[in-house]
Formats: structure tokens, C-alpha cells, sequence
């Protein structure tokens, strides 16, 4: 392949680039020949052949004495990877968990964890409270068992039978959320210094807790089918991880 081939491609790839990042919408005109030309650095000819060959594929069409137009014909799916350069993704999981806690309550908050309150079956909730607070004295004032409820618990053994896993009900802990769940498992298994993989992205929360265990976070990208598993496996061999969540 010689080198006018080669150039001409990367200007189809450029201008290809351009509409999928819709930096280039259905309807914009194309830069002129010239204008292209010294843009890339290439001569008008190679443009005026990367333009012919987007024409005949009915990507772009030409406007006599106008110029050349996107005409939205095939349009790729949007591609964010290409706008703009690489940002820094570190966030301070704290900031984020303050700013979702202290907002005002009618500020939208679609990363921070937890459903709107008008989502909830808060006729459900009421009830169950009503309840509750018709109980004994000492379901209000007294502590719990150190598993949580007993009658909870047992509930939660025989749903777990029904689904053929074999458990007692000293086996069962209950906790006050899935975090809590997760810290006390991270009590049990890490050490400072430990490297835990982590889906990317992550629940800022679990970021928050990690970073308070003082271990090291390494992200493995997760896609629409789950954790990219080459990835994973390689993240697994270099990194040795004491832990995944």
C-alpha cells in the first residue's frame, strides 16, 4: 500500500471520527478541500479523493458551489471516547458522600446510592412502623442480638432452603446496610496495603470505605455484560488482589 493510499484512509477515518462524536452532525458542511488539506497536512488531492470515496458510500454528498454535507445516511452510534482528551477519573468518594447527605432535598442525586423517597412503598414502611412501635418495651429500648433478629433471621433460613442452600441460623448476620456488610468484611480479610479490585465504575461509597482501610484500589472496566474478564484476569495476575467487590 503506498503512502497516497495510506493518507487518503486516515483522512476517511477522521472524517468518520467526526460524526460519531457528532462533532460532525447530519446536515453540518464539511471543512473545505483546501482548508482540510493544510489542516492535515496532505495535498488537496488526497482530500479530494477521501471526500469522493465518502460520497460514493452516501456518508457525505456535495452541494454545487456549496460544498460537502454529512447526510447522516448509516450514522454510527455516538462515541464518547473520542471528545476531548482523557480526563483524571479520581474522585474523593468523601466529597461525593457529603454532597449526596447535605443537598437539599429537591436537588436531583442520580449517583448517590439510594432511591428517591417517592419510589419507595412508603405506605408500606408507615405500617410496618405503626406496628413496631405498638410492640413490647423492649423491641423499642433494649438492644438487639448481636446477628440481628431471631425471627429474621429464621425467616431468612427457610427462603434459603427453598433455594437449596443449607444454612443455620447462627450462620446468618444481619447488618444495618450492604456497606456495613462489606466493612465488616473488610475487617476480617485486609491489611493497609492490600490491593482490592473494584468494578469501574464503582459505587463511591465502597471507595469511600476502601480508602478508610488504607488499601489500594485498582478498577476493572465493568461492560454491559459484566467485568471485562481479560481484564480481570490480567488485573488478577499482576495485582494479586486480596479482594473483589
Amino acid at each position: 500500500m503506498d503512502g497516497e493510499t495510506t493518507r487518503t484512509e486516515a483522512l476517511i477515518r477522521a472524517v468518520r471520527a467526526r460524526i460519531a462524536t457528532r462533532a460532525l452532525a447530519p446536515g453540518d458542511r464539511l471543512p473545505s478541500v483546501r482548508r482540510f488539506a493544510e489542516t492535515m497536512g496532505v495535498s488537496p488531492s488526497t482530500v479530494v479523493e477521501a471526500y469522493a470515496r465518502l460520497e460514493a458510500e452516501g456518508v457525505i454528498r456535495a452541494r454545487r458551489g456549496s460544498g460537502f454535507y454529512v447526510t447522516g445516511a448509516g450514522l454510527p452510534p455516538l462515541s464518547l471516547s473520542g471528545m476531548g482528551p482523557r480526563r483524571e477519573r479520581d474522585v474523593d468518594p468523601f466529597w461525593v458522600s457529603r454532597q449526596s447527605l447535605d443537598a437539599d432535598p429537591s436537588v436531583l442525586k442520580p449517583g448517590c446510592g439510594w432511591l428517591p423517597a417517592d419510589w419507595m412503598p412508603n405506605p408500606a414502611l408507615r405500617k410496618g412502623i405503626r406496628m413496631l412501635a405498638r410492640a413490647n418495651d423492649s423491641m423499642l429500648s433494649d438492644y438487639g442480638s448481636t446477628r440481628g433478629s431471631l425471627e429474621l433471621r429464621r425467616h431468612l433460613i427457610g427462603r434459603f432452603a427453598d433455594q437449596g442452600i443449607a444454612a443455620t441460623v447462627d450462620q446468618v448476620l444481619l447488618t444495618g446496610s450492604g456497606t456495613q456488610a462489606i466493612d465488616l468484611i473488610c475487617r476480617l480479610l485486609l491489611r493497609p496495603g492490600d490491593t482490592v479490585l473494584v468494578d469501574d465504575p464503582c459505587y463511591f461509597n465502597f471507595q469511600a470505605l476502601l480508602r478508610a482501610h488504607q488499601v489500594r484500589i485498582v478498577g476493572v472496566p465493568f461492560t454491559p455484560t459484566g467485568p471485562d474478564v481479560p481484564a480481570f484476569e490480567q488485573a488478577l495476575i499482576d495485582e494479586q488482589p486480596r479482594l473483589y467487590i
